[in-house]
């Protein structure tokens, strides 16, 4: 326990205190447990400090938070996520990431616009996840597995994961962040020239107001870009048009019929309705609003606040939720990484073959007993003559 909550040291065995963009772990989960999610106060303290060793060891990092926690077949192992955000956007795509059409670093609203690190041992070491490529997040739709706690562990699946837990692992986590980030409709601004969507500077915190805040529809949007489920990307390839004269190749035809079932949605796009049905609400504490008056400029100054919580949990993720109170909102994950309803199979090999027991008791063969009985009968017969 020592060892998880000193400060990590230098080269000169000063300590490291200085942890800029470390979210406030405890603060957070405070605001979850008051809804009844998150982990308890004293496992928050403890992955306060590994995200603080992590962030102080770690270079390049800017932000960090604590993602959740991926649950796996033994509590022992359960997976720690830290969701870090790195300078320039963190490491480069190796040329088979490249090959394979992985989604930029650093791109806001993309896959791999976060960098994530996992742990195993409570947040004593932390160990990158490799970028998340397309193929992968498509496979992954047909997987439901529970972890082992392995990074190195082979997936048995069928249809088969091309990667090791790990690849798994960062695949799932790309569908849930993408599924489940809900922000404020004001969290983010888009320019009107450009079209580009950024961090809203005029955004002063969460509604006051919990129907407000309760309206799915109304008040959320989506946070980062919508995952594909067809092609595991954030948006669709360009169909080129047939010359003059030529008809469509059967595969450009193909792709327009997907392209209309399921259409990409962009970063702090409006939450659909069959989207909004997904998530529940409820209302966790004393959720009146009161007034406050503030003394500005000589002038009373009307305001509200409200002491409770709010929390949405997705349906289709069992464990993801987003908990809003205090003016600002968290969101969390602690589950199996998986999604709820049926699909997926794991393909199960043959039984253990038992072993030959060493001494097999033998009997006499029954079709040879009547022939014995009746030597046995003239035996006597013969005695009795006599």
């Amino acid at each position: 326990m020592k060892e998880l909550l000193a400060a990590p040291v230098d080269e000169e065995g000063n300590p490291k205190t200085d942890a800029p963009g470390l979210a406030d772990v405890v603060g957070e989960q405070g605001l979850l447990n008051s809804a009844g999610m998150g982990v308890p106060p004293t496992e928050a303290v403890i992955i306060a400090c590994g995200l603080r060793r992590l962030v102080t060891s770690t270079e390049g990092v800017t932000k960090a938070r604590f993602w959740g926690k991926v649950l796996c077949n033994s509590p022992s192992c359960d997976y720690l996520i830290a969701e870090a955000e790195m300078e320039g956007g963190g490491a480069p795509l190796t040329e088979t990431e490249e090959a394979a059409g992985a989604d930029a670093p650093g791109r806001l609203g993309g896959p791999n616009f976060y960098t994530y690190f996992v742990s195993t041992d409570s947040g004593r070491s932390w160990e990158p996840l490799p970028h998340v490529l397309p193929d992968q997040i498509a496979a992954a739709r047909l997987v439901k597995k529970i972890l082992t706690g392995d990074l190195d562990a082979p997936v048995i699946t069928w249809p088969p994961f091309s990667g090791r837990e790990r690849e798994l692992l960062r695949a799932q986590i790309a569908r849930i962040t993408h599924a489940t980030r809900l922000v404020p409709g004001n969290y983010y601004a888009e320019d009107e020239e450009s079209g580009e969507v950024a961090a809203n500077p005029e955004y002063s915190g969460i509604s006051s107001d919990c129907r407000e805040v309760a309206s799915v529809q109304d008040y959320w949007r989506h946070g980062v870009d919508y995952l594909i489920n067809a092609n595991g990307r954030t948006a669709w390839p360009e169909v080129a048009e047939p010359e003059d004269g030529e008809e469509e190749s059967p595969e450009a035809v193909r792709q327009r019929k997907m392209m209309a079932r399921e259409s990409a949605r962009p970063m702090n796009a409006k939450v659909g309705a069959e989207e909004g049905a997904s998530w529940t609400t409820k209302c966790h504490g004393d959720c009146a609003q009161y007034a406050l008056f503030k003394q500005v400029d000589g002038a009373a100054v009307k305001s509200y606040v409200t002491y409770g919580t709010l929390s949405l949990q997705s349906t289709q993720w069992p464990g993801a939720a987003v908990v809003a109170g205090q003016g600002k909102h968290v969101h969390t994950y602690i589950g199996y990484g998986m999604k709820a309803g049926a699909g997926g199979r794991v393909a199960g090999g043959p039984g253990e073959i038992r072993n030959t027991p060493s001494a097999i008791p033998e009997c006499d063969d029954p079709r040879e007993q009547p022939a014995a009985a009746e030597t046995e009968e003239e035996a006597v017969t013969g005695e009795g003559a006599e």
